[in-house]
């Protein structure tokens, strides 16, 4: 969990960064691409922890039957590779506040 994005606020004279994001994995590597709900979970894992699985948010409840064999597969770097893409963010907010669990096709689950 090494890479690192900045987002950064420029104009033509000086810039500035804003924030970093760090790595988070993607549960079920590509599978986190069309399941955002899998992002969703890897950012409260990463907030929370272990204890992820308990938390009482609708979102993650829903998928209360995968949560254990999710967890055991966030540890893993063979089937959860790290990414800090901004876009995998934003699939974990579309999970979170339950605008889209299964995305029809790559970079349209929360478009959708």
């Amino acid at each position: 969990m090494g890479n690192h994005n900045n987002i950064s606020v420029a104009n033509l004279i000086s810039s500035f960064r804003l924030a970093t994001s760090s790595s988070i994995p993607m549960i079920g590597a590509e599978k986190a691409i069309t399941e955002p709900y899998r992002m969703a979970i890897s950012y409260s894992i990463a907030a929370f922890g272990d204890e992820a699985q308990f938390l009482s948010f609708p979102s993650i409840a829903r998928f209360e039957s995968k949560l254990k064999d999710l967890l055991a597969i966030s540890k893993s770097p063979i089937f959860s590779p790290c990414t800090s893409e901004m876009g995998r963010f934003f699939d974990a907010v579309g999970g979170l506040i339950e605008l889209c669990d299964v995305a029809p096709s790559r970079a349209k689950g929360p478009c959708t």
